[in-house]
């Protein structure tokens, strides 16, 4: 049980500092509810935020195409943003097509 407590504890702080970093804010219910997907709106990216306390986390194609899909519809990149806790390790994990296009200074 505290394990579990412990995981929403820094799930949420995770959230809330991502709602920060990127100047947008945490959906309520983590993203959970039909209208509003994602952890964090921000004016242009739709982010997930996963975190855990192992060396290792899997992402799927079909986790990212989901948030991809939703970014799609509210004309916004996706971003996962993935924290390893035990490290202090923070990754930031977009499409590449959407990374070169903001090289090139365009935008969604």
């Amino acid at each position: 049980m505290i394990r579990t407590e412990n995981h929403l504890r820094r799930s949420k702080l995770q959230e809330r500092r991502a709602a920060r970093d990127y100047g947008g804010t945490v959906s309520p219910g983590s993203g959970n509810g039909w209208i509003r997907k994602a952890d964090v709106h921000a004016d242009d990216y739709l982010i997930e935020c996963k975190t855990t306390t192992k060396k290792t986390y899997s992402l799927s194609a079909e986790t990212f195409n989901k948030l991809k899909f939703q970014a799609i519809v509210e004309n916004k990149d996706p971003i996962m943003e993935i924290e390893f806790a035990e490290n202090s390790t923070t990754l930031v994990v977009m499409d590449k097509n959407d990374f070169l296009a903001r090289l090139a200074g365009v935008t969604s």
